[in-house]
């Protein structure tokens, strides 16, 4: 999973992040991809500022692809640069892996996700963090240019480090975060395909938790173009 442009409810405030991912395939099965980029707009009543994300970009191989079942499976590592800025909560390095399966009965659509982000940075600033997230998505096919979708979400802190700060940043920023301050969420939406190559999402992501720390809730918009 990645950043797309999205609204973030913060208590008192929201962040705005603008974005673009592209995957290269490089065989059959290897995909290079850049996964994290972009301006991010901070307006949380403490912070008011706008800068640049860190840039994150690794490799995707999708070992299992049986088109026949529809059944997919992938692995993949990447790697995040400390290149943002500091006044946004970036300016953080971390290594991250994941691991998918998709799995489709007619138009009925299922993956799994589940990604491992492992702090590296001596410089903790507000607190860093390792911590995992887990992503269940379904949608429906029902015809060549609609589907609606629903995905449960969750963000938990495995080691909160040494200068944690007591809420989490959930996909935003690393903060550290408590152990106690995870977050589970569901979105709703849908994909429209109004032309070859061309989907466009929408999504309204809210928090199922009562720790929902940053995240109050989240409009997501993105447009995937394939070539």
């Amino acid at each position: 999973m990645a950043p797309h442009p999205s609204s973030i409810a913060l208590d008192g405030g929201e962040a705005t992040v603008i974005a673009l991912q592209i995957r290269v395939a490089l065989t059959d099965s290897l995909q290079f991809v850049a996964y994290k980029d972009g301006l991010l707009d901070l307006d949380t009543g403490l912070i008011d500022e706008s800068g640049m994300n860190d840039l994150a970009a690794g490799f995707k191989w999708a070992f299992l692809q049986d088109w026949k079942s529809q059944f997919h499976a992938a692995v993949g590592a990447g790697y995040e640069l400390a290149t943002g800025d500091d006044d946004v909560l970036q300016d953080d390095s971390e290594i991250r892996v994941w691991a998918s399966c998709n799995k489709g009965w007619g138009a009925f659509h299922l993956g799994l996700t589940a990604n491992y982000f492992m702090e590296n940075d001596d410089d903790e600033g507000l607190g860093d963090s390792d911590w995992a997230s887990f992503h269940a998505h379904a949608d429906w096919f029902v015809n060549e240019w609609f589907s609606p979708v629903v995905e449960l979400n969750a963000y938990k802190t495995i080691d909160e480090g040494t200068e944690a700060v007591p809420f989490s940043g959930i996909d935003v920023a690393n903060l550290g975060g408590g152990k106690g301050e995870d977050v589970v969420s569901c979105g709703v939406g849908f994909e429209l395909r109004p032309m070859p190559r061309l989907g466009l999402r929408a999504a309204w992501e809210f928090p199922l938790t009562d720790e929902e720390d940053l995240f109050g809730a989240r409009a997501t918009l993105s447009a995937v173009f394939s070539f």
